[in-house]
């Protein structure tokens, strides 16, 4: 199974809030794992954030980061990707940053691993399946 990760079910995994360990779980059974370019910069966001309000040191939140970007089989372009991100923002009235993750998914037919309740709503209006 192809899966498309995105940054809040990679920080769930890495700062050890997957509690049911279901994450962990479908990223150990993936054959692979995808991830457009703008995960790097979130995950890195949001385990600055993890470290700056969290109080955790920056030490154990950088091992987290690093842990993180280890994830993915492979990094898809957002230039690639844009067009048609704009375009389904534009006509659902939607932000585009985790639109990229929806996208990904759906031009792989991969499953859109994800803990984002709107991601996963409207994922389930478009036909995108979600783990």
């Amino acid at each position: 199974m192809m899966l498309v990760l995105d940054a809040s079910a990679a920080v769930r995994v890495v700062t050890g809030h997957d509690a049911d360990g279901l994450l962990a779980a479908a990223l150990g059974q993936a054959n692979e794992v995808v991830v457009p370019d703008l995960f790097a910069p979130e995950v890195s966001s949001a385990l600055w954030k993890w470290a700056r309000y969290g109080g955790v040191d920056t030490e154990t939140a950088l091992a987290s980061l690093r842990v993180a970007l280890a994830l993915p089989d492979r990094w898809l372009p957002c230039a690639e990707l844009a067009p048609e991100v704009f375009e389904l923002a534009a006509r659902l009235g939607r932000p585009v940053y985790d639109l990229y993750y929806l996208v990904a998914a759906r031009r792989l037919a991969a499953v859109l691993m994800t803990r984002d309740n709107g991601l996963i709503r409207l994922a389930g209006e478009l036909g995108v399946r979600v783990g």
